[in-house]
């Protein structure tokens, strides 16, 4: 039986995270050896899965934290002998690869999931270097704007990259939009609900969102993430005086993502920057039009030649937000782009997805 690891910087409830997960569970299914192995633990969010296992103690903060974790991996890798190992985020990329490539794994394959330029400096250079020799045997970018963001490297880096897009699974809720806001306490009344789903950190840009409600004021939001910015975005919404109506509901588990985004009317992602939006396929799954950042990978997920499958906001300035939330109001528009984004989402296809990771992982054997 043929072995793949699915390795990631942390465990959090992040989309990297969710996509080892799941990654691990389907090879398994077809057959495939699959273990998901976080370096270390910011929360507790896949303890409980199948094949999870924590390499370290904690984040690494030094040299000696870096080069310790690469020799905990390098013992592992030659103890357990997988026939690939697939990174999913860039220390993943960075110190597993170095291990993997010392232990011999002969499918090394890094996954970038962000552009090049949001990189830390130290991951970036390392990267940058690492996929210049030998010790990626495949660089898969999730995105054509990913593979983009690497055009200056060397042409052994770029002839490396394959493009394979996210393929997200139909996560659809069985509960009614009734049933899934009395699950997570929504007593909205008439007003609609907008729905946000990620870290709270500076590249969610989610005190954009939080910055439109006293301009909407039939509407409430909901934050579902935790992260740094817990505490800023607190005092933003009590400084605005929209507490009432603005929800930050922290880390909810994998499982219960369906539901809650079955309890919007509106997806909202303002992120300043991103690979691939899994949640706005999800938000799709469970019936909502979805209004996006008008950064190149939406531009690139949101539309087909001239159609737009999501209103694409053309700056980051809260009137032109609160103008679009305001353009769904007229039924028809509404639904057609509720319709659209269902249709788009059919092409992001978990399947192949699934296929290229396992052939790239197990190719060289």
């Amino acid at each position: 039986m043929k072995k793949v690891i699915n390795l990631v910087t942390h465990m959090e409830a992040g989309g990297a995270q969710g996509a080892a997960i799941r990654m691990s569970k389907e090879m398994r299914n077809r057959g495939i050896d699959a273990e998901t192995w976080f370096i270390y633990k910011k929360s507790d969010t896949y303890t409980d899965e199948e094949k999870v296992e924590v390499i370290y103690k904690s984040a690494p903060t030094n040299i000696y934290h870096a080069l310790k974790i690469v020799s905990i991996l390098l013992k592992k890798f030659k103890e357990v002998k997988p026939d690939g190992v697939i990174s999913y985020t860039h220390y993943a990329s960075t110190l597993g690869h170095i291990a993997s490539f010392m232990a011999g794994v002969k499918n090394r394959v890094a996954t970038m999931r962000n552009p090049a330029w949001s990189y830390p400096r130290l991951a970036k250079l390392l990267n940058k270097y690492m996929g210049g020799k030998n010790y990626y045997t495949k660089i898969i970018a999730v995105s054509e704007t990913v593979k983009e963001s690497c055009n200056s490297y060397s042409q052994k880096y770029k002839d490396n990259i394959v493009v394979v897009y996210n393929g997200v699974p139909a996560r659809i809720s069985a509960l009614t939009k009734e049933a899934a806001r009395k699950k997570f306490n929504f007593n909205t009344g008439s007003s609609k609900l907008l729905i946000n789903l990620g870290r709270l950190h500076p590249q969610k840009n989610q005190q954009l969102l939080i910055k439109m409600m006293p301009y909407l004021p039939g509407y409430r939001l909901a934050i579902a993430g935790q992260g740094e910015l817990f505490q800023d975005l607190s005092k933003l919404i009590n400084d605005l005086n929209v507490a009432d109506r603005v929800h930050l509901l922290g880390e909810i588990k994998p499982n219960d993502v369906p539901d809650f985004l079955r309890c919007g009317d509106v997806f909202l992602f303002s992120s300043i920057f991103e690979a691939f939006g899994f949640a706005i396929f999800e938000a799709a799954y469970n019936g909502l039009p979805i209004i996006a950042s008008n950064i190149p990978s939406n531009v690139e997920v949101l539309t087909d030649g001239g159609n737009k499958a999501g209103i694409i906001v053309p700056d980051m300035e809260v009137a032109s937000w609160v103008s679009a939330v305001k353009s769904l109001e007229d039924p028809a528009l509404y639904q057609s782009y509720k319709d659209a984004i269902e249709k788009k989402s059919k092409s992001f296809d978990f399947d192949s997805m699934v296929k290229a990771y396992t052939h790239y992982s197990t190719v060289n054997i």
